[in-house]
């Protein structure tokens, strides 16, 4: 498994590659700003960093999605699913590379937003992480009763656990519409047009079940977790969602699927 783990790294090698040097050239241009007191050049990098992230994310999750697609298709997609492993390991080692290399790279940029975060902190307004978010704090308290820094890192972390939720729902589902065409059509042409609308069809009816289910009855004001807690239901059906669309496309590469 690890093994398959290796290979998924190694496929996807350029372009982390080339959005390495997109993070090298904003650092670059961030610590320029400094003892120049540039503030438009600050502005520039920090939105920089703010797309570079997004477009980090999308990246990493829609390139697992076209990798699976392309394995299926490509003849040299069979070495993968031919290797001495069952198909649930072969999909779950491309499930964790997708999984480690969001989190490297989410690593990677916090630590760089909090180390240019306190380097520009102390250069253009001479405080601190604490009194800035202090200060953040104070901005929310107008809107939410009770707005703190602990209210604030964690509904971030929790805003984070459901994006994470989210995404492998939506990989998984991606990964069981491709399985499921790829069971119908063969080799057939449109085999990719029917992929996508069957992933849009699984993911509004997914939706459309988030929808009516009830919220968790917590207060979101100044609550520890607030907003995980008040989207648990929702959670935990994204979560089952995303096992049975997991098992299901493991069971068609065994059982239906032929490479």
């Amino acid at each position: 498994m690890i093994k398959s783990m290796k290979y998924e790294f190694m496929k996807n090698r350029i372009g982390l590659l080339i959005l390495a040097g997109i993070y090298v050239l904003l650092e670059v241009i961030f610590l320029a700003c400094l003892p120049l007191h540039s503030e438009r050049l600050l502005a520039t990098s920090v939105l920089g960093f703010v797309l570079l992230s997004t477009v980090c994310q999308f990246y990493i999750f829609f390139n697992g999605i076209s990798m699976y697609s392309r394995d299926l298709k490509e003849k040299s997609g069979y070495l993968v699913f031919m290797t001495p492993l069952s198909t649930y390991k072969i999909i779950g080692a491309k499930l964790l590379a997708i999984l480690i290399e969001s989190l490297v790279v989410n690593i990677l940029l916090g630590l760089t937003a909090f180390i240019d975060g306190s380097l520009a902190l102390h250069t253009f307004a001479d405080v601190s992480w604490k009194e800035f978010f202090t200060e953040v704090a104070e901005l929310f308290s107008f809107f939410i009763d009770s707005a703190n820094f602990y209210y604030i890192l964690t509904t971030l972390l929790s805003m984070l656990i459901i994006s994470y939720v989210f995404l492998y729902t939506l990989v998984t589902v991606a990964y069981l519409s491709i399985s499921l065409s790829a069971t119908v059509l063969m080799n057939r042409r449109g085999r990719g047009l029917a992929s996508f609308a069957l992933f849009i069809v699984l993911m509004v009816v997914i939706a459309s079940v988030i929808s009516k289910l009830p919220t968790w009855d917590v207060r979101l004001d100044g609550s520890v977790f607030g907003a995980f807690l008040y989207s648990l239901p929702q959670i935990i059906f994204m979560i089952v969602a995303a096992i049975a669309a997991y098992f299901g496309s493991a069971i068609l590469l065994d059982k239906a699927i032929s490479l």
